[in-house]
């Protein structure tokens, strides 16, 4: 919901302490990486799913904010902010950041926040919970005959690394099954075991 509906704020200089809050993001549409990671601090409050923000640095001396949030019994990390393409692309979601261990978010982020829980479990487990999984070549043509009656526009296909089905693959069934279809356009992100179409 946050990255459907909001865009990061480039020009935040502009808007005083608004692109810093939960609620500048909210009412404004648009926010920093501070106004993402309250925001979703609400959220899981909200919901009841145990939520930390964590205060450090990215890529690799801009000052940042994101999350980590429990799951299951164990914590992972979450950038929404991250997962927002920047110049915002209205309906586009990456999972680049979703749900991490701590070794794979600090490849490209540092924390500064004391005290915070380990993140070592990989979320593998719950890629089938917001993609259609895809081991095998007849597993990915059931997916996108899956998707194609659905009708959404936005599916996200999860390939299996070592299945030898990439992008391509399923873009030319997708055409196959239906040749009216003019274009397709997607982002593609490594996930664990999975590449995310």
């Amino acid at each position: 919901y946050i990255i459907k509906n909001t865009a990061y704020d480039q020009e935040f200089w502009l808007h005083g302490d608004a692109p810093f809050t939960a609620e500048g993001l909210l009412k404004n549409k648009s926010a920093v990486c501070e106004g993402y990671a309250k925001t979703f601090l609400a959220f899981m409050y909200e919901i009841g799913i145990p939520c930390k923000m964590v205060v450090g640095y990215a890529d690799p001396n801009l000052d940042h904010a994101w999350n980590m949030v429990k799951v299951d019994g164990k914590w992972y990390q979450i950038d929404v902010t991250w997962d927002d393409p920047v110049p915002d692309k209205k309906g586009r979601v990456s999972y680049n950041y979703f749900l991490l261990t701590d070794k794979e978010m600090a490849k490209d982020h540092v924390a500064l926040t004391q005290g915070l829980p380990k993140c070592k479990t990989s979320a593998d487990k719950y890629t089938s919970e917001f993609a259609l999984i895809c081991k095998n070549r007849s597993q990915m043509k059931k997916q996108v005959t899956k998707a194609l009656s659905n009708k959404k526009t936005d599916v996200i296909l999860a390939l299996r690394k070592g299945s030898g089905i990439d992008v391509k693959d399923v873009c030319n069934e997708i055409y196959a099954q239906d040749s009216s279809r003019r274009s397709i356009s997607y982002s593609q992100a490594v996930k664990g075991s999975y590449i995310l179409i």
